[in-house]
């Protein structure tokens, strides 16, 4: 016999072995809801990161671009109410830190919410699993 009649294989299981492939099944989709958990952190942080870089950027281009124009009418005019090293250098740095904090917040809150996301979506496999589990256990009951 080389194994391969389908027909004469007992496809049934026992209780043992139904029990140790839902366990099995169970570890695999918590391995598969850990890997989209962190996935989902990884994408979010990575958004995040980039939307605060993008937003610092543009910070820094509108302040040097403000600075420009400060220079020219100071040439022109001799203001210097807003010149290079006046005392709203330490509140740009400020700016910055606050998007930075809030950038953080953010990201804290977005895993917050991928985290509940996938408790609820593992919460709803297991509840699927057990039905499947309880249909299983019925149906060969009724085959038995």
């Amino acid at each position: 016999s080389n194994g391969y009649h389908e027909e004469s294989v007992d496809h049934r299981l026992t209780e043992r072995e139904w029990a140790e492939e839902w366990k099995h099944l169970d570890h695999v989709l918590n391995c598969i809801m850990d890997m989209v958990e962190k996935t989902r952190r990884s994408v979010a942080v990575l958004r995040r990161c980039q939307e605060a870089d993008r937003e610092e950027l543009n910070y820094w281009k509108r302040r040097y671009s403000d600075t420009l124009d400060e220079r020219k009418s100071s040439d022109s005019s001799s203001s210097r109410q807003h010149s290079p090293g006046s005392t709203d250098s330490p509140l740009s740095e400020e700016a910055v830190n606050e998007v930075k904090r809030q950038a953080m917040s953010e990201v804290q809150r977005a895993v917050a919410e991928a985290e509940q996301k996938a408790l609820e979506m593992i919460t709803s496999e297991r509840a699927k699993m057990e039905q499947t589990i309880a249909d299983a256990k019925r149906q060969a009951a009724e085959d038995a």
